[in-house]
């Protein structure tokens, strides 16, 4: 993957890269683990006023018996309030009440089994004006009016009962996964659709929150309570694990792609929306730069993209190439191609064939290198500002190459391997008029591995968004394919990606917002390449109906 040059860098650790923001987490076995909280009164009967209850979780299972209980207050069925998985509600929040109790239940319907990835899960309660909990999942309310029941009678007081994490009061429906912290408040701390608290930078301390576990320790057999030292859990037959760095997130796949997409906006070009302008200018006709040429080209012209350092001053150009095959050729489609780290030509990894084969089945291709770090780009980084997101200098040429382009287009796809790959699936997120992408070894969620690139990591992206929320907001209503080398010679192998499987996360986003995402493991090479078998894999992707 190799790094760019990184003249005019000196001032990035001022932006906060490269700090681990990370606190701890702990999982649970799902037959023996569990954090037993006490009984003091500063928890009793919250469930009679206002409450929400919130936690980041990562379930393996459903639990025990299929039941893995969250965190809850209570005598098991005969008083207090629960919060737990279930095998065919998924996550239900229960307001124990006299005659009927008031539930709430994830609905099956539409979306994937929510066990295997990372999600905040939250529920809200309003004893003076609730029938039912509202239950929130990835900041989106779930309220299937067939999933759940209207509560019947007042609630059952919790007076000097036990509060316990990951466990039941008998020891038993056990939590089966991970928990990054939990917050209990007493008032109704979201009332529509809201980004959660990151992941692993618990929220602090306020007014309204009652108790609050961080699982900041790392290690012993106390969790501490925030609050009131008389609320710290006694924690057994749990394993203390660290929130890697870059997991410090707000967004999950199940949040809207739209807000994932307006906030990456924001970032990257610090308030001022999608770049509207096209190339600074075109040359026209000038020589090929592959080795050897498609055998059905038309001409090659070089596009210049000049960007500025937000004040406006010029800083950099990108100037990617445009491959036209012959009109009697062409499909009709621009392919966006982006080579990454690539400072060996245009032959480099199989992707001078990669571009050979796109042209001479119709595509018309664009080319694009990283920044101030192949021929297809020049001058250096900038000194750093608070105004000035390095991430736009990856993301802007590909846009404003559409922007010049796409009119003369039916449709607008992209690829790219390694570096490049990254910048695909962020510029899919990003801009709807590319709808299809194929990502080659470029990018996994941080939770898997933090040693990658550096503009992958670059403030404001590592700590705000997961992969599989930019992989769905790329896939949704449209198409994403993500293909890997099993045993690739760089980066994101199979034995990485086995640590911390997150296809079911993106593909499931991605059909809960109509749209597909796939991935591909080539098994038949260990370069950081694009292969044979793979270029075909792309060629049937692009070409499918």
């Amino acid at each position: 993957m190799g790094l760019p040059g990184l003249s005019g860098l000196s001032g990035l650790s001022g932006l906060g890269m490269g700090q681990d923001a990370a606190s701890h987490m702990l999982e649970f076995n799902g037959t023996t683990s569990g954090i037993n909280c006490g009984t003091d009164a500063s928890l009793d009967n919250l469930h009679d006023g206002q409450m929400t209850v919130e936690a980041w979780v990562n379930a393996d299972t459903a639990g025990e018996a299929g039941v893995g209980r969250i965190v809850g207050r209570g005598n098991f069925t005969s008083s207090g309030w629960r919060l737990y998985w279930g095998t065919l509600q998924q996550v239900t929040a229960n307001i124990q009440c006299v005659t009927t109790d008031a539930q709430q239940w994830s609905s099956t319907v539409g979306i994937p089994d929510l066990t295997g990835g990372w999600l905040h899960i939250a529920f809200t309660w309003d004893d003076a004006t609730f029938t039912r909990p509202k239950l929130w999942i990835g900041g989106v309310q779930y309220a299937d009016a067939g999933r759940g029941a209207d509560r019947n009678g007042a609630v059952v007081a919790d007076t000097g009962t036990t509060l316990y994490i990951g466990q039941n009061p008998d020891g038993n429906y056990t939590f089966d996964g991970k928990m990054a912290w939990l917050r209990i408040s007493n008032n109704l701390r979201y009332t529509a659709n809201f980004t959660p608290p990151p992941q692993c930078q618990p929220p602090a301390i306020d007014a309204n929150t009652v108790e609050q576990w961080n699982f900041n320790e790392g290690e012993g057999a106390v969790a501490a309570a925030e609050v009131n030292a008389a609320n710290n859990g006694t924690i057994s037959n749990c394993v203390w694990y660290t929130c890697p760095n870059g997991t410090v997130t707000g967004y999950s796949w199940l949040s809207s792609p739209a807000t994932i997409r307006s906030d990456m906006i924001a970032e990257i070009w610090s308030g001022n929306g999608l770049p509207a302008a096209g190339a600074d200018s075109t040359s026209t006709g000038v020589a090929d730069p592959l080795d050897s040429s498609p055998t059905n080209l038309l001409r090659v012209d070089q596009l210049t993209i000049s960007m500025d350092d937000n004040a406006g001053t010029p800083v950099m150009a990108s100037e990617p190439y445009i491959w036209y095959p012959a009109a009697i050729d062409s499909n009709g489609i621009l392919a966006l191609y982006h080579y990454g780290h690539t400072t060996g030509g245009w032959e480099l990894g199989g992707q001078g064939d990669m571009v050979r084969a796109l042209v001479e089945a119709g595509y018309t291709v664009a080319g694009f290198q990283m920044p101030a770090g192949g021929p297809a780009v020049h001058n250096t980084y900038p000194d750093p500002t608070a105004s000035l997101n390095y991430l736009k200098f990856f993301v802007e040429p590909v846009i404003r190459t559409i922007n010049e382009l796409a009119a003369g287009f039916n449709s607008v796809y992209m690829l790219g391997l390694s570096g490049g790959g990254w910048t695909t699936v962020m510029c899919a997120a990003i801009d709807t008029r590319i709808s299809r992408s194929v990502e080659v070894a470029g990018s996994e969620p941080l939770t898997i591995t933090t040693s990658r690139d550096w503009e992958q990591l670059l403030p404001g992206l590592a700590d705000q968004f997961d992969y599989q929320s930019i992989y769905v907001a790329g896939a949704a209503a449209r198409r994403q394919m993500q293909l890997h080398n099993e045993d690739d010679s760089c980066c994101f192998t199979l034995a990485e990606y086995n640590t911390d499987p997150y296809e079911d996360e993106a593909e499931g986003g991605a059909t809960l917002h109509g749209g597909s995402w796939s991935l591909v493991w080539d098994g038949t090479h260990e370069e950081h390449k694009i292969s044979d078998w793979g270029r075909a894999q792309i060629l049937a992707f692009f070409a499918a109906t």
